[in-house]
Formats: structure tokens, sequence, C-alpha cells
């Protein structure tokens, strides 16, 4: 018998768990970007302050949203050796690397170069604290056009109707939970505005 320390145990997952995980992630950005956009609309901004402590908790909330939303994007989008990269993922990966590219967002900046820019991010601020003295939040008109190509692409040629029981499987049920998420954000910070 094989010691347990010896044995080498598969712990790989199916194809269809990670589509499964990777839509999750899709879903996981889309409801922190949607929270975070709404903390940053001026009707709400004032909320988000450090004088109080509930200013204080609202804040750091706030910045866990685009730090959160950041750290998804980059597991499916922007970082190689994430499990569910694209490129690891998808069958075609090059097909819909030129799709990505295609993506009116990517015509004043290539993907590449918006790659760069939210690692930049990521990298100094979020896994790290770095020597940077300012903090770019990037912009994530991109992050989130990129990312609704990448759930239509799984869910409209990666994966089967089987494989998404229960999750977001359609490309009007995204759009219509990105929405469901502001409206639950600005819901919440209305409580509160006096």
């Amino acid at each position: 018998m094989v010691p347990i320390d010896k044995q080498i145990i598969d712990l790989s997952l199916s194809r269809s768990d990670k589509l499964r995980r990777a839509i999750i992630l899709c879903q996981s950005f889309m409801r922190n970007l949607a929270y975070y956009r709404i903390g940053q609309e001026p009707k709400y901004s004032r909320l988000i302050k450090y004088s109080s402590p509930f200013q204080c908790f609202l804040a750091q909330a706030n910045a866990n949203f685009i730090d959160m939303a950041v750290l998804e994007w980059c597991k499916l989008l922007g970082d190689g050796n994430a499990k569910y990269y694209y490129a690891k993922l998808f069958r075609q990966p090059q097909l819909f690397r030129t799709k990505l590219e295609a993506l009116s967002e990517f015509r004043s900046i290539t993907f590449d170069g918006y790659v760069t820019t939210i690692r930049a991010y990521r990298d100094a601020f979020v896994a790290h604290l770095d020597h940077e003295r300012d903090m770019n939040i990037p912009m994530l008109d991109g992050a989130l056009a990129s990312f609704k190509l990448y759930h239509a692409e799984i869910i409209g040629i990666e994966a089967g109707e089987a494989d998404l029981t229960g999750l977001c499987n359609t490309s009007e049920k995204f759009d219509l939970g990105y929405q469901q998420c502001e409206h639950e954000a600005r819901q919440f910070l209305d409580k509160f505005l006096l």
C-alpha cells in the first residue's frame, strides 16, 4: 500500500466543471463592478468618505469591489498562468482573441495594452503594495465588454446546455444580472442619503 503522501491524487476538474467555474467568475466580476460603479456615482460618492465608522466601512467595501473585479478579470483574461484563462479553456483561443481585439473598447488601446494596464493596477495595489505613489484605477468598460464576450463564448460555443444548469446561461441574464446589481446597490445606498 502506497502512503497517502506518496499517492498521486487527480484533483483536476472536468471540462464542464471548469466552464461552470468560469461562469461563476463572470458573475462575480459583474456583481463587483456594478456595486463599485454605483458607489462612484456623484449621488453616492459623498457617502464613501473616511469621516465616520460607517463611511469607512462603505469606502473599504467600495475599494474591495473594484479590487475583486480586477482580480476576477485577470483570472479569465489577463493572466496566462490562471486556471481559467481563455487560452487554456477555449477550443479555439485564437478565434476568441480575434473577437476580443475587434471590440470597440479596444480601438484606442490594444488588448495587450489593456491587459498591461489592468495587471499594473492588480500587481501594484491589489496583489502587493508596491512603491507606486499614484493609484491609477483602470477604466473598466473594456473589462465589462470582454467579460460579456467571454460569457457569450462559453454559453454559445464552449458549453452544452447541461454544463450550465442553474447558472447565468444567457447573455440576457448576464445583462439583467448586471442591472439588478446596480439596482441593489442603489437601494442600499439610498437608505443612507440625507
